[in-house]
């Protein structure tokens, strides 16, 4: 069906095209909508008449030809047409015109027109799952991307992007490591080249490293190359920082995709991860303190949820503690994104 929008584009065109013959063959339809066009500018005698009947009040009696129905002030430029029209250039104009609409209409199948989407669901209340809805639902598995996990059991999945460093990445590492919970870190560029040491103990401390994208852009808007290397670029850093090979995971930037963009990345070897908790905290100025971190997780928690969390976020910092404690209280295990795949690959190809 990728065709389809091609094909509606050429019946466009052809139909255009068939308007523009009619007109040329009927120039009294131009000559109706049209001023003169060898008579641009009037006599003085023209102008002075142009002056008395150029401006009136709508609501007053006019001649038939200048009559206004608005209720606001009418201008009729009115240039008498005392010679006849020369048609020539029509044609020209016309088809420029045309140009420029076909142009228009062929950029209409490239990838920044294409449809996209926002992640978004409806939040988790009271231990019940989140549920992105049956678009979603149905979508995501076609290109083995994820936003939950077993929701009958209390695994959870810590995720935290990180677009650039605000100074709390390492104080989060330090937490994760006290609950021994593994975290799963998605970086751009930006943070590969500003933040190297810190990546280099995400690996080193037993996290994943995904990725973010190189730039962070909108993926629905470039192409499919522009993809492979953003994607390549993040991976080839991390490999030469880390000397982590494989790079299995993928955090969408904005969280905007469509289906070419998951279909891209999954043949890069990519899994979109996407997640069912997650909250307003990105904005570094005007944070709420550690208490609304702590309640905003803890009244959207559901067993097999996927967390996302921004490191830029002093309030994640400080309340992280405080928040995988009271998890562990009501039951709640940590997990990893490769346990939540490989419970997920198993019975679908077979690996017993």
């Amino acid at each position: 069906m990728e065709e389809w929008p091609f094909f509606c584009s050429i019946r466009f065109v052809c139909w255009i095209r068939t308007q523009v013959g009619k007109t040329e063959k009927n120039p009294s339809v131009l000559r109706r909508i049209r001023p003169n066009m060898e008579r641009i500018r009037p006599t003085r005698e023209e102008s002075d008449q142009i002056g008395k009947e150029s401006v009136r009040p709508a609501n007053n009696p006019s001649k038939r030809e200048g009559k206004s129905t608005n209720d606001s002030m009418h201008i009729n430029l009115h240039v008498p047409n005392t010679k006849k029209k020369d048609m020539g250039d029509i044609p020209m104009k016309k088809k420029a015109m045309l140009t420029v609409l076909v142009c228009l209409i062929c950029s209409l199948g490239s990838p920044a027109f294409a449809e996209s989407y926002n992640w978004g669901f409806n939040k988790g209340k009271n231990e019940l799952p989140a549920d992105a809805g049956k678009n979603f639902n149905e979508m995501l598995p076609k290109y083995e991307a994820i936003y939950k996990g077993d929701t009958t059991k209390k695994d959870i999945y810590l995720t935290f992007d990180n677009g650039y460093e605000n100074g709390y990445t390492a104080q989060i590492l330090d937490v994760l490591k006290k609950h021994k919970a593994p975290g799963a870190f998605f970086v751009t560029g930006h943070y590969l080249k500003t933040a190297p040491e810190l990546v280099v103990r995400m690996a080193n401390e037993g996290h994943i490293v995904g990725n973010h994208s190189w730039n962070h852009p909108d993926m629905t808007s470039v192409t499919d190359d522009v993809i492979r290397t953003e994607l390549e670029r993040v991976k080839k850093a991390t490999e030469k920082l880390t000397g982590q090979k494989e790079m299995n995971y993928l955090r969408p930037p904005r969280g905007v995709f469509n289906e070419r963009t998951m279909e891209v990345a999954k043949k890069e070897g990519y899994y979109h991860i996407f997640w069912s908790l997650a909250y307003k905290d990105w904005i570094v100025d005007q944070q709420k303190g550690a208490a609304f971190a702590h309640d905003e997780v803890l009244k959207q928690i559901h067993p097999g949820a996927i967390l996302l969390l921004h490191t830029v976020s002093k309030d994640n910092a400080d309340a992280l503690d405080s928040i995988l404690t009271d998890l562990e209280k009501r039951g709640y295990t940590f997990s990893s994104l490769d346990n939540l795949m490989i419970e997920k690959q198993l019975p679908s190809r077979m690996l017993y």
